[in-house]
């Protein structure tokens, strides 16, 4: 898989966990302006990443072997097994 691609996967997944969290915290009953902003980050995250899924060349990436490319995906990871365990 080009590296440009798991990029955009992790900033897919990133957006994704954001919106769950922000829903996850909406049902518990949390309603601030902190879970808007969470909401709104999210789903520009989102969309941004399912852009550089869909359209990979138009929307390039970092080059092979990038620090910038293990850290979408360790912040996709990091942020998503916290969600996990939150919702345990």
């Amino acid at each position: 898989m080009a590296s440009s691609r798991v990029f955009w996967i992790s900033f897919l997944v990133l957006g994704v966990s954001l919106l769950l969290n922000v829903a996850v915290k909406l049902l518990g009953g949390n309603r601030s302006l902190s879970i808007i902003v969470m909401c709104v980050s999210g789903l520009g995250i989102a969309l941004v990443g399912l852009y550089g899924v869909v359209r990979p060349d138009a929307a390039g990436g970092p080059p092979a072997g990038s620090p910038l490319t293990y850290g979408a995906v360790i912040s996709a990871l990091v942020f998503t097994v916290g969600l996990g365990l939150e919702l345990l």
